[in-house]
């Protein structure tokens, strides 16, 4: 025996939206989605492999003590 349509539980806008977001996300351009342009712009001089390198050698002189 089915619920009365009452009983239901509601659908959620979430659920109606996802099928369009998923269109958007797989035919948008790439680096679309906010937070990819936010990286795009971030400064790249201190992520340098030099930066890196500086970090690697600063953690390794900590673990020496």
């Amino acid at each position: 025996m089915s619920r009365h349509p009452v009983d239901h539980e509601k659908d959620s806008a979430e659920t109606r939206v996802k099928p369009y977001a998923k269109v958007i996300r797989s035919t948008g351009p790439e680096g679309s989605h906010p937070a990819s342009q936010v990286l795009m712009k971030r400064d790249h001089s201190r992520a340098g492999p030099s930066a890196r390198v500086a970090n690697y050698l600063r953690i390794d002189r900590d673990s020496e003590h």
